[in-house]
Parts: C-alpha cells; structure tokens; sequence
C-alpha cells in the first residue's frame, strides 16, 4: 500500500470559528502535540501493517504550513526526525485557510501517493489510528460487494448520536466497529482517484472562509452521496476544538498529557521509537 500523509499546519491562528478551545494551550504546542500523536500512530502502522496479509506498507509526510512561526517549524521538522520521518516541508500559495486547503489538494493530486492522508493540526490520534484505519481500508475496498472505494473519517463526533442521525451501516474492524457517515472536516483517509474524480467538491471548499454561502455540506460532503465514508466506534481521532467535538467514551486530558513534547529533549536525531507506542486502550496511556 502506497501512502501520503499530508499534514497541515498554522501557528497564527488560534481557532478558526475565532472561538475558546477546550484546550488552553498555545497554538505552537497544539500543533507539536497533534504531531506528535500523528508520528507515533505511523511507527506503529510501520512496524505492525501487513503481519496477516504480508501487504507492504509505503508511505511518506508532507507537512504544508501556512506561515508559521520559523521556530515552530523547526520544531516540528525536529519532531519528525527524532521519529525516523524525513518530512518534506512546504509553504501555503498565499495565506489563510482557503488557500492552505487549495495548496493541500493540489500537492496530494500532483505529487501524492495512490492513496492520501490528509490530517488538521488540532487532532490528537490514537497510536493504532493509522494502522486501523488502513486496514479497514483495505479489508473491504474491492473486497466487499459494491465497495469500489471509501473515505476514512478516523473522529467519531458526537452530533452524530443525536443531531444528524441517519440510517447507517456497521462493519467490523480489528478492534473496533465503523459506521457509515455523510459529513466529515479535512481530516480524512482517500484514494487519489476518489479526489481527481470529485476535484470540483474540493476546489470548491477552498472558498471556505471567502464565501460565506460555502460549507463542507455544500462541496466535500456532497463525495460521500457516490463515496462510502465510514468512521470508528468508539473514536480514533479527537477534534481538540470546542466541548461539543469531544468524541463519547474518551478522556480527552489523558491522550493530550500522552502526546506532551519536551522541547528541551528535541534535537535532529535524537529520541526514537518509545516501547509504549503499542497501546491497545481506546485512551493512550504513554510512558515517556
């Protein structure tokens, strides 16, 4: 299997809705925080894909920062690298969050790998988030009946439980169930071909913030009317944004202390894979 994760990055601004986050901490330290639970998730894909089906996994990171700080961007090249990832590092064309949309999209059509990870800067991931949701991928596209392909949406929210409820379908992953789901944000798991095949969706949400008339609802959303998207039960991913995104069954303080960064310890090529990295509990419990 053939990967791009693609994480974007801004340090200038806090929230985009201009709202409090659950979290207090600074945006820098959110960012290094998201990422670091993002590097720890992949050396576990790494060393753990294809034990049953002898797949091999091959994949890399591309971080696309919209004008950061150049002391957080040093920091989250040194992060990469004290995982083993020599990440590749670009620079938004033009500023803000449509265009740092537009400049994510256009590197994953042109450069990216047959399948992509695009990935927010305010999730905290489950060390097996990547590796689960790879092999759902893989376990049912083209395997099950009438799945030709799917997006992953790796966050279970909780309006889904009581506000936009819909008829779905469960199926069962290595430790957890999926469901299926008509709404995402721009953290999510597809095929390149799926992107190409909706390049106008995408293109069109990167008026997100320009057009007030543009939502997800009104452009990306509208993929998963020909696209299956399933998301896990219980979650993968936590959205660090605001109460009502915190994901139901999880203690969302215990992944955020799991993936703290000693900045005083960072150093290009210092560090390493931790042994606690294999956790199987739906709350990362990391000794560091």
């Amino acid at each position: 299997m053939d990967l791009s994760i693609i994480f974007r990055s801004c340090d200038t601004v806090d929230c985009f809705s201009g709202r409090e986050r659950i979290v207090t901490a600074t945006k820098q330290e959110l960012i290094l925080r998201s990422l670091n639970s993002l590097l720890r998730s992949m050396a576990v894909a790494n060393s753990c894909y294809g034990e049953d089906s002898k797949d091999e996994l091959e994949m890399d990171l591309t971080i696309i920062d919209d004008h950061s700080t150049d002391e957080t961007q040093d920091y989250m090249d040194k992060l990469c690298r004290s995982w083993g990832y020599n990440p590749k590092m670009l620079q938004v064309e033009g500023e803000g969050n449509g265009d740092s949309l537009k400049t994510n999209y256009e590197w994953g059509l042109e450069q990216g790998k047959s399948l992509l990870f695009f990935v927010e800067d305010d999730y905290i991931h489950h060390s097996d988030m990547l590796l689960e949701s790879l092999e759902f991928y893989a376990n049912n596209v083209g395997v099950r009946p009438g799945m030709d392909d799917m997006v992953v949406h790796p966050c279970d929210y909780p309006d889904r439980y009581y506000q936009s409820l819909h008829t779905s379908w469960i199926l069962p992953g290595k430790a957890r169930h999926w469901r299926s789901i008509r709404q995402t944000t721009c953290t999510f798991l597809m095929s390149r071909n799926t992107l190409e095949e909706h390049w106008d969706k995408y293109m069109g949400f990167t008026q997100y913030g320009k057009d007030p008339g543009v939502t997800e609802d009104t452009t990306i959303n509208r993929v998963y009317d020909k696209v299956n998207c399933f998301s896990p039960m219980p979650t993968l991913s936590l959205h660090l944004q605001f109460d009502t995104c915190i994901s139901p069954f999880t203690d969302w303080e215990a992944w955020w202390e799991a993936n703290k960064v000693d900045l005083d310890e960072l150093s290009i090529g210092s560090g390493g894979l931790h042994p606690s990295i294999f956790s199987t509990e739906s709350s990362p419990k990391i000794t560091e």
